[in-house]
């Protein structure tokens, strides 16, 4: 250890800890700012993070956004003054009475938002209401997410109604600013405003957005500051280091996955090191047949027992995106919500007729996407994370087979060994 960034988003807990580290580790320690961190965590596949647009459920000094232009902050907004999109949407989901699986003292269930992102869409929008919000902007998160609605009104329309407007301003401020730019922060994990984004501008998005990513913003800031060498990018986003890395499956078997997912069984891989990010991207992963038109309810019954109202994402061979799905450019982290152009994906495409798109271009994943492709015509697969609801995603074999012997899952090859039931 050379070096030390501390990040939190309290100044008197962070001070603290730098002094603790400092009496400890004996190394130079610094204070990183949260959104600071938010926007340098995307390093590893962005080019674009000296300009970045940081929306959070609540950073430094009760910051909920902050506009980074060249690495200087530029313009921020305050949860006591504008409200926070992420906290808003949490307190849907509570008012709800969704279950949430991931807790963070002092902020809440950290999934709600994700939950009422996937609700939403069974909403209609209701078009005064529409331009009536129309005449408030992002400062005004607060009151758009608490207007009041009619007793004529279904809350769900409502939501559906918010959320599109929160969507759409999220361009409107976003076309305000030239050149490059990049989103990061809790929000940016909504993939429908990532969608929105998408089609507009020429953006990356990464996996590494959240609060799980700001090491990685901390590493790089420090090794700006101290003009170090830049790091490597080799093998992202497969970075997980795990008590166990099995090997990566071979092409025997890669054959074997791609005959039972072409028969309809769910078949469950766990090979090579993990993804970082919250989407699984092959390396752990649970798919199936996306022509099964009831394949959701199967995996959502069988497998992963969460709400029945939450869609499944989708992998597509990156040369066939666009015959299947409006996806001009690359979406290989699959946080990016697209319109589906065909109706033979049942299991994929959501009741607002998006999917959460993941373009695979090389790896294994791809070799099982165009075995696939040989025997169903079409390289498109569900996948979803190897882990049942309220659970991590599997990081050791055993865990990976343990999913296997309690779900009603057909198969799990653990790099090339294989259970089958």
């Amino acid at each position: 250890v050379d070096y030390i960034g501390v990040i939190t988003d309290n100044y008197s807990f962070g001070k603290n800890l730098i002094v603790k580290a400092n009496n400890y580790f004996n190394k130079p320690t610094y204070f990183i700012d949260h959104h600071l961190a938010h926007a340098f965590s995307a390093w590893p596949h962005s080019t674009h993070v000296r300009n970045a647009l940081v929306f959070d459920g609540q950073g430094n000094d009760h910051k909920t956004h902050s506009l980074f232009l060249n690495g200087k902050l530029k313009d921020t907004f305050h949860r006591y003054d504008h409200g926070s999109i992420a906290e808003r949407m949490r307190s849907v989901g509570r008012s709800l009475n969704f279950k949430g699986a991931w807790k963070q003292e002092g902020h809440g269930d950290l999934d709600l938002a994700g939950k009422v992102m996937g609700y939403q869409s069974y909403g209609t929008i209701i078009p005064w209401l529409y331009e009536h919000l129309n005449n408030f902007t992002l400062k005004d998160a607060w009151e758009v997410w608490t207007f009041p609605f009619k007793a004529d009104i279904k809350y769900i329309d409502w939501l559906r109604t918010v959320h599109e407007w929160t969507g759409d301003s999220l361009v409107k401020y976003f076309s305000q600013f030239e050149g490059s730019r990049s989103f990061s922060g809790g929000t940016a994990q909504s993939s429908s405003f990532n969608g929105k984004l998408y089609k507009k501008f020429d953006m990356q998005f990464s996996p590494t957005v959240a609060d799980s990513g700001l090491s990685l913003g901390a590493l790089e800031i420090l090794r700006l500051k101290f003009d170090l060498e830049p790091f490597s990018t080799d093998g992202f986003p497969f970075w997980q280091h795990c008590d166990e890395s099995p090997e990566l499956t071979d092409k025997t078997q890669i054959k074997r996955i791609a005959e039972l997912l072409a028969k309809g069984k769910i078949v469950g891989i766990y090979q090579g090191k993990g993804e970082v990010g919250p989407r699984a991207l092959g390396n752990r992963s649970i798919l199936v047949d996306p022509t099964i038109k009831d394949g959701k309810d199967i995996i959502n019954n069988k497998v992963k027992h969460r709400e029945s109202f939450r869609p499944f994402g989708g992998a597509c061979l990156l040369e066939d995106a666009e015959t299947y799905f409006d996806a001009p450019k690359e979406t290989p982290f699959m946080n990016v919500n697209v319109d589906v152009k065909t109706k033979d994906f049942p299991s994929i495409t959501h009741v607002d007729n998006s999917t959460r798109l993941q373009t695979v271009k090389s790896g294994v994943f791809s070799e099982i996407l165009t075995e696939f492709k040989k025997l169903t015509g079409h390289g498109v697969l569900l996948n979803t994370s190897l882990n049942i609801a309220g659970k991590p995603i599997a990081s050791k074999a055993e865990h990976a087979k343990h999913i296997f012997n309690t779900t009603d899952l057909d198969a799990i090859f653990c790099g090339n060994e294989a259970q089958l039931k």
